[in-house]
């Protein structure tokens, strides 16, 4: 925990003033309830204010796997696509690289089983573009 962003930007080791220009970035927008980085929807958008912490979720550091609840965009045939909806050639995503299941209740089985068809049919697809 942190009272500024300096402080924490030291304690994790970022460089210099980058977490203090994020902040102060996704602060200006948020009062508005705007996010233009990363389109979260309005009602999430909040100013983010001190105390600061972080949550170190990388794999080596911690006893659950971390995953996605969503993604990237595709198609029924798990096609990948482009920001203007077109399919990306050669490029499937299945799993949790394309949904997720996400609620006060997640279940890890449960999660898993939502996400199975999406990786058969990815592997169909991309079976057949061949």
């Amino acid at each position: 925990m942190a009272e500024t962003a300096e402080e924490l930007e030291t304690e994790i080791g970022l460089p210099s003033g980058s977490l203090a220009a994020t902040l102060d970035r996704y602060n200006e927008h948020a009062v508005n309830h705007e996010d233009p980085e990363f389109h979260k929807a309005p009602e999430w958008v909040i100013a983010l204010e001190p105390p600061y912490g972080v949550i170190d979720i990388g794999l080596e550091r911690s006893w659950y796997a971390g995953f996605t609840l969503g993604g990237v965009h595709t198609c029924a045939e798990s096609r990948v696509l482009d920001k203007s909806g077109s399919p990306i050639p050669g490029l499937f995503a299945a799993g949790r690289t394309t949904k997720g299941i996400a609620g006060r209740r997640l279940r890890e089985w449960c999660s898993r089983w939502a996400t199975a068809p999406s990786s058969g049919r990815a592997g169909a697809s991309a079976a057949g573009s061949r």
